[in-house]
């Protein structure tokens, strides 16, 4: 496993004990009982999960000094339970309030294994069950959405390259309002969100596609105004060149002052020093991520037609 060290790969299995999880950054520590290999410890951000679900964690294997090796999650996917016995062990798991063991033996006795269709898609049928009234029905109903609206949001992210603490974080802002708010105005992450700039924005809002789409009015009017398909061109790459650059060089600045000032101290161990001609690495990698990065939507600005845009605001 040691040669394993650092490479990417993917695991799939069953949680079989949550050992450690912050009360907060939801950071966890479990044993995954792996399919095809023995229990493995694995590490991350994993929320929200309990004992006896089946997950897929995607990262690499990490050599801690103290704990040994473990497997570092960089995102990871809930997989629904298959088998009779693994939905009961599921939903008795506690994860969702209102049902415990007895009354997920029940359920499953009553709908084996289309119960968690009949959660998701008939849920007022679980009032067919003995023991369970409308207010618990309702109960169920309540934390069974809330716990697959979750899961939603976390697939959702992560499919748009989101890690999965920062997605977490998303969460706890806007709830189960996550997509349909990314999805109106993705650049509000940046004004609502601690800790997520306008480039993480910019880059989630041009992987779901919005970036142009809601410039679409703008386009249009420069082309009312006279400018041609390459000026709009110019005027596209040249914005995401420049917030390349921009974003290229303050990184590159915090990073030569504090390796040059923090790192060449009379304490330092091994002293590090940046050059300063490394300062024009930055924007240089920064313009040339920005013009890569917007080749398609400026290609898509080009072919805007006015007609089409103030036909539909019309």
């Amino acid at each position: 496993m040691l040669e394993k060290l650092n490479e990417r790969s993917m695991l799939q299995g069953t949680i079989a004990r949550i050992t450690y999880q912050h009360p907060e950054t939801r950071y966890t520590v479990a044993r995954l009982d792996a399919e095809g290999a023995a229990s493995v410890t694995v590490v991350g951000p994993l929320f929200p999960v309990a004992e006896g679900e089946e997950i897929k964690v995607f990262g690499s294997w990490k050599n801690h000094p103290r704990y040994g090796l473990q497997f570092q999650i960089d995102h990871w996917e809930k997989v629904d339970p298959a088998t009779v016995e693994g939905i009961e062990k599921y939903l008795g798991s506690g994860l969702i309030k209102g049902i415990g063991p007895t009354y997920a033996k029940r359920l499953v006795s009553a709908f084996g294994l289309d119960t968690l269709r009949v959660l998701s898609e008939e849920p007022l049928r679980i009032l067919e069950v003995d023991g369970i009234g409308e207010v618990r029905a309702r109960r169920i109903m309540q934390a069974w959405q809330e716990q697959r609206g979750m899961r939603d949001v976390m697939i959702f992210l992560q499919g748009h390259g989101v890690g999965a603490s920062m997605a977490l974080r998303i969460y706890r802002v806007f709830g189960s309002e996550t997509i349909r708010r990314i999805r109106e105005n993705p650049y509000a992450l940046a004004r609502e969100v601690h800790g997520i700039g306008f480039l993480l924005a910019d880059r989630i809002a041009n992987s779901i596609g919005i970036s142009m789409r809601e410039r679409r009015k703008e386009i249009a009017v420069l082309k009312v105004l006279g400018y041609r398909p390459r000026q709009i061109l110019s005027i596209v790459l040249g914005e995401a060149m420049l917030l390349g650059a921009l974003s290229g060089f303050l990184s590159t600045v915090l990073v030569y002052q504090a390796v040059n000032r923090l790192m060449n101290n009379n304490d330092a161990i091994l002293p590090v020093y940046i050059p300063d001609s490394a300062l024009w690495w930055g924007p240089a990698i920064g313009v040339a991520t920005g013009l890569v990065g917007s080749l398609v939507p400026a290609w898509g600005a080009c072919r805007v037609r006015v007609s089409e845009v103030f036909a539909r605001v019309a």
